[in-house]
């Protein structure tokens, strides 16, 4: 532990600084050796891991996802293989090209040679190592099972990359198809459209309406007003985004959308029911896997219900009962949860319901997919054609007026 001190000297000097030591009693010895009496002592703020929490925050969570994957995947390898932990860990260390991912990894070395458990090191970076790896790595390191155990972790993890990619991609390509659009329309109004205005200066007769929009778009004040727009759509968007009537206004919105709704909940839903049913396969008590799948939501209303579950089953009623009372449920994952409870195997049927669901939503997606080409050639050639329009028009009204 790093300490902040000011103490006196026998002089009768002020002397500040900080030293290192693993307790606030060995700090003072340390300072009473050299003399000094103590006016104040203090844990000082860990710098480094501000910093890292800082530096955490550029990275992409499809990063974090694929830094946990290959730690997972590394260290039950190399525990596997017969090497010892310390060594483990610094191999990993010396292979990563991310700053971040390998500090982080100097410092979990350093804080396991001190003594800690693995557990107590990964949960002082809580900003890379969610609390799922922490309590599943505590149950790891108390049945001896730390391969195993990993091994599973790094197959949820590898099964919610493989989702965020596909709906990644699901979004990119019509974001991008009509980013294009409508980027050439502003393009065309901004040099192609000014010169077409030259030539029908002299002309009397009046602009057709698509020529005025494509004009507008390219004018300054056209701009002014996107940035006003902009400048409220923004402040409206982080309210939405960082306040609890603005996170439930989105909830609503991603699970009542008539085709996005449904896939919103499949995802939620399959990444709930895995983090449960794998927090319960390696020996974790309901309550805290519970936890864990609150920390794991991604939805604050969804956090909310699985609050509310966790209330319900301290006063001791059941998961499949409660389950009833939540109506984003997808109804399959109800009798599901019961005959698991019943037959004593609850781990296993959540993660039959999170693969079903995972299943379900994978076909959704190649649904959209598929009906979104033909629907975005059809929005696209109605662009390209307004744009034609807007160039041509004029041009068919200037020979109509000379002739």
């Amino acid at each position: 532990m790093r300490f902040t001190y000011s103490a006196s000297s026998r002089d009768g000097n002020i002397v500040q600084g900080t030293l290192v030591a693993k307790s606030l009693a060995q700090a003072q010895d340390q300072l009473h050796q050299q003399g000094l009496f103590i006016i104040a002592l203090a844990v000082s703020p860990d710098q480094t891991k501000i910093r890292f929490k800082l530096l955490a925050r550029f990275l992409t969570q499809n990063s974090k996802i694929r830094f946990l994957i290959r730690f997972v995947h590394q260290l039950s390898t190399l525990s596997y293989a017969g090497l010892p932990f310390l060594t483990c860990i610094q191999i990993m260390a010396d292979e990563e090209n991310h700053p971040l991912y390998r500090e982080t990894l100097t410092q979990l070395k350093h804080d396991v040679a001190s003594g800690d458990s693995l557990a107590t090191a990964l949960a002082k970076h809580e900003y890379l190592f969610p609390q799922l790896v922490v309590q599943m790595t505590t149950t790891a390191e108390a049945a001896g099972k730390l391969e195993e155990i990993y091994s599973k972790l790094g197959n949820l993890y590898k099964h919610e990359l493989a989702i965020r990619r596909k709906i990644t991609a699901t979004i990119f390509y019509p974001l991008l198809v009509l980013t294009l659009a409508i980027v050439g329309g502003i393009a065309i109004s901004k040099i192609v459209l000014p010169q077409v205005e030259d030539l029908v200066a002299y002309s009397s007769t009046s602009w057709p309406l698509p020529t005025k929009i494509l004009l507008y778009l390219g004018q300054p004040r056209g701009w002014y007003v996107l940035i006003i727009t902009l400048s409220f759509l923004i402040p409206l968007v982080l309210i939405l985004m960082y306040t609890s009537l603005g996170s439930k206004v989105l909830d609503y919105l991603k699970f009542h959308l008539p085709v996005l709704g449904p896939i919103t909940l499949r995802y939620h839903w399959s990444r709930v029911c895995y983090c449960l049913g794998l927090s319960l396969d390696c020996g974790i008590p309901l309550l805290i896997a519970l936890d864990i799948a609150e920390q794991a939501a991604l939805s604050r209303s969804l956090a909310a219900a699985i609050r509310q579950i966790k209330a319900g089953t301290q006063a001791g009623l059941n998961l499949s009962y409660q389950l009833r009372t939540i109506k984003s449920v997808p109804l399959f994952l109800i009798p599901l949860v019961h005959v698991g409870e019943e037959t004593a195997q609850l781990a296993i049927m959540l993660q039959r319901a999170a693969v079903i669901l995972y299943k379900e939503l994978e076909h959704s997606l190649d649904m959209v997919v598929t009906w979104l080409e033909p629907l975005l050639i059809v929005i696209a050639g109605g662009i390209v054609g307004f744009i034609i329009m807007g160039l041509m028009m004029p041009l068919f009204t200037l020979v109509d007026s000379l002739g």
